[in-house]
């Protein structure tokens, strides 16, 4: 197989983003125009509630008109009626969405989250070129917690620790996807949009077929060529408020919500299930892990220990539980410690370590740079 350049995924990219926009500029040319007011909440576009609100809007026009007392008394119960209709649609709103979502936790919770903390509206001059740039003040807690680590421990002493299996099976390529693949990837991955994406990905979603050929050149070629494009590792950082009763002035009190590009998460999601599919197979996940397993969550890890105490408890025996919560555990991921476990305890080699070794390169501990992005006033933050 003839060897494909580093860059090739990059110049891949940048046509098919030229591509798309060529096509949008012939179809849908870019026309500037004001909008005022907010968007319509959903309870807000029922015809009962237009249909009052119409009648309200010609009650006060002709009080208005008029200035007759009986015109005021009728625009008065007008919108009594009004303020009634919309109150009992906003209540059947959110009453049909929890009912159609009563196994559906996240959304529960997202929804009760709404209705009891509203969403709070970040100043405008926390999002100034001069602020931007502070919403990496969680580098500097990375940062200290390195340091700690690596007072009590040596990277050389990390490496010694070795697993008791030995590998038979290696991953040295990934293998290249087929159309019908990649199409059942993007349908099943969430519809959310990132401000950098070329095309919003509900309506990439229903042109799928249009853009194919391109969009699987795209991924086949980041497999391949062990190369994942350093354009797709800038994600849109929203800043939220951890808690509504937190000063909205202190950088602190903000939780940075990242969000990345869409053709990003496609080839992330199609080396996840090759990986995940490869360590499944050779058993070199833990039997007990419920994180990031399918039908496991905190919910199973909670009944496995609950079981094992329980028993432990009938025997006449002796529990005791220890509770690890590690800070910033993600963040704090040593780069060159994960690449070396990928290569000598899984089995990871050739085009497939490399792949990992773009994704995230060894020798550079992870660094955050935070730019302003004035069509979305949000900044922006290049993750490596």
């Amino acid at each position: 197989m003839p060897s494909i350049s580093a860059d090739a995924v990059d110049l891949l990219l940048e046509s098919f983003d030229s591509k798309v926009k060529n096509v949008i500029d012939d179809i849908a040319p870019v026309k500037v125009s004001k909008m005022t007011g907010r968007q319509k909440s959903s309870w807000r576009k029922s015809t009962a509630v237009q249909s009052m609100k119409r009648q309200c809007r010609k009650a006060e026009r002709m009080w208005r008109k008029t200035k007759l007392e009986i015109h005021y008394s009728i625009y008065k119960d007008s919108l009594h009626a009004f303020n009634v209709e919309l109150a009992i649609a906003r209540q059947k709103f959110f009453s049909n969405l929890i009912n159609s979502n009563l196994n559906n936790t996240r959304t529960l919770f997202a929804t009760v989250e709404r209705l009891t903390n509203p969403p709070s509206q970040i100043p405008s001059e926390m999002l100034s070129d001069s602020k931007c740039n502070g919403f990496a003040f969680f580098s500097e807690k990375i940062n200290n917690i390195r340091k700690v680590v690596s007072t009590s421990s040596s990277y050389a002493e990390v490496r010694q620790i070795r697993p008791q299996f030995q590998k038979e099976v290696t991953l040295s390529v990934f293998e290249a996807i087929d159309s019908k693949t990649l199409e059942e990837i993007v349908q099943h991955l969430k519809s959310s949009t990132c401000n950098l994406d070329t095309l919003p990905t509900s309506f990439f979603k229903s042109v799928f077929n249009c853009l194919e050929a391109d969009l699987l050149e795209v991924v086949n070629t980041s497999l391949i060529s062990g190369t994942f494009s350093n354009s797709l590792k800038t994600a849109v950082v929203k800043p939220l408020l951890e808690k509504n009763n937190l000063d909205s002035t202190i950088l602190s009190s903000y939780r940075p919500i990242s969000n990345l590009p869409f053709i990003g998460k496609i080839i992330e999601k199609v080396v996840f299930n090759q990986l995940n599919n490869y360590l499944n197979s050779n058993g070199y996940l833990d039997n007990f892990q419920s994180g990031f397993q399918p039908h496991h969550s905190t919910e199973t890890a909670l009944v496995k220990i609950i079981n094992d105490i329980r028993l432990n408890s009938d025997s006449g025996k002796i529990s005791v539980l220890v509770l690890l919560d590690l800070t910033a555990a993600f963040d704090t991921v040593d780069h060159n410690i994960l690449l070396e476990r990928l290569e000598n305890w899984v089995g990871l080699s050739g085009m497939a370590l490399n792949w990992f070794r773009s994704y995230f390169p060894p020798n550079t501990r992870r660094h955050l740079d935070v730019v302003f992005w004035a069509k979305s006033s949000r900044p922006v933050m290049d993750f490596f």
